[in-house]
């Protein structure tokens, strides 16, 4: 049983000397060469004046929510619309879907409390810029709509608070601000005491999911599913860039599960390697056994005190979520995914997430929505499960 994880899968992990398995790096001055090199930490090309301040190590109060007031923010909207969705009661909260419980909030409202329930955020990031940058499939922009649809009937079971937190809406091509303003909404949520749980948009949503969070305390490491390792050497951000930049720029340590040896060229496995990036891929994943493959990812989450999932949906196959910007012709294993996504959740580690790269236009039935949907009504059902085992 997963539940059991934490005595199952100890630390007594086997050696392992394919260069293809996930297993610990030694860590390389590639971060402290980088910075060295650059004024945010990121690119010494002459277009860095279109990085914003607060992308880098000379970050100054570009982070220090408490200090920005909310007409600053040009990307971010109060969602204005309620979702609707099944009803079976309207006075019984034992029947109450999520579309009874959410309530729309502004994140920035000086009114809000910290919350003391357990509470979850959704985070629309309705952008892609970043895929269009990346000569991907656009439409990710549309994606967010599509999932909170889907997610609206779900049944909410648990004594907590589900908040819709807004938008970050693209109106423009500067993707570096919306990230930078996204950065900002889920920092403000931490500060608020809610889970922060983003909906893409391109696979840019994680530098901004990520940047907001970096301040915890703790190590944080990000553990991704993706078919990519999405480290390109880039003079811009794209959604192909995110854990370049976080490489260079923070301290945030990333366990890839999923990558496809035939979707990345050798270059980036080397430079995956050179920037401590450790990765699963998608064979082991899909042929080694599932205890095997839990036991390498938590190798990875004991040295965290805090973790952030991040699944791009084109690490599954494309009959299973044909709506994406890239999609994989095998992928990997839904089920396999969803022991080992349970098994991440029940570590009680996990402190924020995010889902890129839901293409509305490409979908089939809707599935690829239905899918993102689901695992976020599963991880907020994990967190409540554990914390109702944790409290008896």
């Amino acid at each position: 049983m997963v539940s059991d994880a934490p005595d199952k899968y100890g630390s007594s992990i086997p050696a392992k000397s394919n260069p293809s398995e996930c297993h610990p790096k030694k860590r390389s001055d590639f971060r402290s060469e980088k910075r060295k090199k650059s004024t945010f930490g990121y690119s010494k090309k002459k277009n860095l004046r279109s990085l914003p301040a607060g992308f880098g190590n000379n970050s100054g109060n570009a982070f220090q929510i408490s200090k920005i007031k909310k007409q600053t923010m040009r990307y971010y909207k109060k969602t204005d619309n309620i979702i609707s969705g099944r009803i079976d009661s309207t006075d019984d909260n034992s029947k109450f879907r999520l579309h009874q419980k959410i309530k729309n909030i502004d994140v920035f409202d000086k009114t809000l409390k910290i919350q003391e329930k357990r509470s979850f955020g959704i985070v629309s990031y309705c952008v892609d810029e970043g895929v269009k940058r990346n000569k991907g499939r656009e439409g990710t922009k549309e994606g967010p709509e599509f999932v909170k649809k889907h997610l609206a009937s779900k049944p909410f079971h648990y004594d907590g608070n589900i908040y819709d937190c807004g938008r970050i809406i693209q109106e423009d091509n500067n993707l570096e601000e919306m990230q930078k303003e996204l950065s900002m909404v889920i920092k403000r949520l931490t500060e608020l005491n809610i889970f922060p749980i983003v909906i893409g948009g391109g696979h840019d949503v994680l530098y901004g999911s990520a940047k907001g969070i970096e301040n915890q305390p703790g190590n944080i490491g990000i553990i991704s599913f993706d078919a990519h390792f999405d480290n390109r050497q880039e003079d811009r951000s794209t959604s192909g860039t995110a854990f370049n930049q976080l490489a260079e720029t923070t301290d945030i340590q990333t366990l890839v599960i999923g990558i496809s040896e035939i979707s990345n060229t050798k270059s980036l496995f080397t430079h995956a390697e050179l920037s401590g990036i450790e990765y699963i891929n998608d064979d082991d994943f899909n042929f080694k056994p599932t205890n095997t493959i839990i036991k390498q990812v938590n190798e990875f989450i004991q040295s965290k005190n805090k973790i952030h999932i991040t699944i791009c949906t084109d690490v599954f196959p494309s009959y299973v979520a044909p709506g994406v910007s890239a999609p994989s012709g095998i992928g990997i294993d839904l089920f396999k995914f969803a022991e080992v996504f349970r098994f991440i959740v029940q570590t009680g580690k996990v402190i924020s997430f995010d889902i890129a790269e839901i293409s509305p236009r490409f979908d089939v039935n809707e599935s690829t929505a239905t899918l993102g949907a689901t695992i976020i009504s599963k991880l907020i059902n994990y967190i409540f499960t554990l914390e109702d085992e944790q409290n008896k």
